[in-house]
C-alpha cells in the first residue's frame, strides 16, 4: 500500500472499522497519542461523488481503543500525512485534498492483495478478521458488540469462531481453576 494509505489497512484490520468509517476520519477523531479513534460519520461513494453521512447504525457511533502496537503508525501518519486543522481528513486524495480517491485506493488495494497472495481478499474481510481477533482475546459478546458497533448479538456472533487449539487451551484453564478451587 502507498505510505499514505497504509494506516487505513491497519485500522480496518486491528480496529475492525468499516471502509466508510476509515475514510470519513478527521484529525479531531483520533487521540493525539493514537490510543483511540472516535467513529461519528461514514463516507460513501455514489454516482461519482463522495457523500458524508451518519454511521451505519446509531450504535456504530463509538470510540475504539487502538491496540498499542498500532499506535506508532497512527501518530506517524498524523504527523506526515494529515493537515493541522482539527477538521483535516486523515486520508486524502493528494491531487484534490478531498476524500481519498476511490480509484486510487482500489488500485493500490488490488495490487497489495496480489502481492500478499490473497487476490480475493475484500477490504471488509479486514474488519471481520479484526472482530475475530478481538473475540479470541476473550471479549464478551457485549464488548464485541460495542467494539464493532453492532446492535444485535446475532451480528456479533458472526465473529465468534473457535480458533484451532482454543478448546484445548480452555480445557487447560478449567483444570487450572479446579486446582486452585478444589
Amino acid at each position: 500500500m502507498p505510505d499514505d494509505a497504509r494506516l487505513a489497512v491497519l485500522l480496518a484490520g486491528w480496529c475492525a472499522l468499516r471502509m466508510g468509517e476509515v475514510f470519513a476520519l478527521r484529525r479531531c477523531d483520533i487521540a493525539a497519542d493514537g490510543s483511540t479513534v472516535r467513529i461519528e460519520r461514514a463516507v460513501t461513494y455514489r454516482e461519482g461523488k463522495f457523500e458524508v453521512g451518519p454511521t451505519k447504525t446509531r450504535e456504530s457511533r463509538r470510540v475504539v481503543s487502538v491496540p498499542p502496537h498500532v499506535r506508532p503508525a497512527v501518530v506517524d501518519h498524523l504527523a506526515r500525512h494529515v493537515g493541522e486543522s482539527d477538521e483535516a481528513l486523515v486520508f486524502v486524495e493528494p491531487s484534490t485534498g478531498s476524500f481519498a480517491g476511490e480509484k486510487r485506493f482500489r488500485t493500490a488495494w488490488e495490487a497489495a492483495r496480489v502481492a500478499v497472495g490473497q487476490p480475493d481478499l475484500h477490504f471488509h474481510d479486514l474488519r471481520h478478521a479484526g472482530g475475530v481477533l478481538y473475540a479470541h482475546t476473550g471479549a464478551t459478546l457485549r464488548e464485541l458488540m460495542d467494539w464493532l458497533g453492532h446492535t444485535s448479538p446475532n451480528m456479533a456472533m458472526r465473529y465468534q469462531h473457535t480458533a484451532e487449539g482454543r478448546t484445548a487451551e480452555l480445557a487447560d484453564k478449567l483444570s487450572a481453576l479446579a486446582a486452585t478451587n478444589p
